[in-house]
């Protein structure tokens, strides 16, 4: 019983979200702006002619408009910091050993340029990637 009328109350509030939509857009009407194009003087009488030009409506925003911005990929430290290398592992690409922990396993640095600093999970050290 209760889960039906929440079903119910959320149809029509749904229904009245889109009634309340619809009706605020087919309220807005298209300004007309008048525009003086030509005046003429004929006897004591003057005339002016004018064309209306309908104003732009503004467009609906695209799908990119809201997209986030990309984070830039981290740029690789230079070698100039000293840090050691980290020891490639034949049998499994995108995994290392760290050189300040050889024998404590693997890190993952799939995806990861070479070149850039990564911590050690095991000892905290910072090693670059090969």
């Amino acid at each position: 019983m209760l889960a039906s009328m929440k079903k119910t109350l959320r149809a029509i509030v749904g229904m009245g979200f889109a009634v309340v939509m619809i009706t605020a857009c087919a309220d807005k009407q298209e300004e007309v702006i008048v525009e003086e194009t030509e005046t003429s003087t004929v006897g004591s009488q003057t005339t002016v002619q004018s064309t209306p030009t309908p104003r732009p409506t503004p467009s609906a925003p695209s799908p990119t408009d809201f997209s986030a911005t990309p984070t830039p990929a981290p740029t690789p430290t230079p070698q100039a910091q000293n840090y050691p290398s980290g020891i490639s592992v034949s049998d499994k690409p995108g995994y290392v050993r760290s050189p300040h922990s050889p024998d404590a396993g693997l890190v993952d640095v799939r995806g990861i340029p070479p070149g850039t600093e990564v911590r050690d999970p095991y000892s905290g050290r910072i090693f670059l990637v090969p």
